[in-house]
């Protein structure tokens, strides 16, 4: 192709010289308006104020051919440029990976913090694919040994939240360097998901508020919050706030409400806590209480803030037939 470009380039230049030297000297033009008729002809094949019955038959066949070359260069051009895109777009199409997942997470941006991310997921046994732009080769390397699936992508693209299979996912966790990029993917992924779980770092606090208000995010972490096992547990369940790790061992902090008539109304809060969970707080109506009696009962519209293990959370959340999702 490169070869071709040469030698159009060179047959141009010749043509143009010859019908430069033409005008001059058949059609007594100056240098300069025979240079702008021959730019004229070859761009769009236009003679100008040539008097066309009473041009000499070399510089009509050279007008012909000027033209031509024109024609011939901007149709070679289009061609070129089309297939260029095509051939990019089919390439890439062709060579992205595959993922067949369900009910998995997605995190965007494969830097430290992301790293970690995954490696607090693998411990707590979800499904999860990575998609990054790649650049630091080693890092994604050591994750694909460690058996994370890495897609190699541009997260500007919105074809890359279709290639994780974000309409069969559960959360997105967003966590590159880049403020604005992390708004642009989430609000692409806001669009293709409205239910979606995003969790999304962000550095500047004032504007983590402001995004988590304004687009619908369900978590959005400043700088100051950052850690990968708060990302991963809010990944997992939204209603999640808060997490610890104790002695290498997980305990979420979470807020349940009781909405509807489920199994564990009428319980003690004895009795709730029996099953491995501490009850930090209890608000109904007026009541405001810190680490309430475990004789009082549970009752409809009772908000409690608990804490426990991932497990736990999962098991307290069939009883109450997931009828506790807080939002806001």
């Amino acid at each position: 192709m490169k070869k071709i470009f040469v030698y159009l380039t060179w047959i141009f230049i010749f043509f143009s010289a010859l019908t430069v030297a033409v005008l001059m000297i058949a059609e007594e033009k100056t240098f300069t308006n025979s240079v702008f008729i021959t730019l004229m002809l070859f761009t769009a094949g236009e003679p100008l104020n040539l008097n066309l019955e009473k041009i000499e038959l070399v510089t009509g066949t050279l007008m012909v051919i000027q033209a031509a070359m024109g024609l011939m260069c901007v149709t070679i051009g289009f061609s070129v440029i089309v297939n260029y895109l095509v051939s990019e777009r089919i390439s890439r199409l062709m060579s992205r990976e595959k993922v067949k997942m369900k009910d998995h997470i997605i995190i965007c941006g494969l830097g430290n913090v992301g790293y970690q991310i995954a490696k607090e997921l693998y411990r707590l046994q979800q499904d999860f694919v990575i998609i990054d732009r790649g650049d630091d080769k080693d890092l994604v390397e050591v994750a694909k040994k460690r058996g994370c699936k890495v897609l190699i992508e541009n997260l500007k693209n919105s074809d890359s939240l279709d290639a994780a299979q974000i309409q069969h996912a559960k959360s997105l966790i967003i966590c590159t360097g880049d403020d604005l990029l992390n708004m642009e993917v989430a609000l692409m992924a806001r669009e293709k998901r409205e239910d979606i779980i995003i969790v999304m770092r962000m550095f500047d606090q004032d504007l983590a508020k402001k995004v988590k208000n304004a687009f619908g995010l369900k978590i959005a972490f400043s700088a100051s919050g950052l850690s990968a096992s708060v990302f991963a547990a809010a990944s997992i369940d939204q209603t999640v706030f808060q997490t610890v790790r104790v002695d290498k061992e997980l305990f979420v902090s979470a807020k349940i409400r009781i909405e509807h008539e489920c199994a564990v109304m009428g319980m003690s809060l004895d009795e709730l806590m029996a099953k491995d969970l501490v009850v930090l707080k209890l608000i109904s109506g007026e009541e405001r209480l810190k680490f309430p009696r475990g004789d009082r009962q549970i009752q409809l519209d009772d908000l409690m803030y608990i804490t426990c293990s991932l497990e736990v959370l999962k098991e307290i959340k069939k009883l109450l037939h997931n009828n506790n999702i807080i939002t806001g």
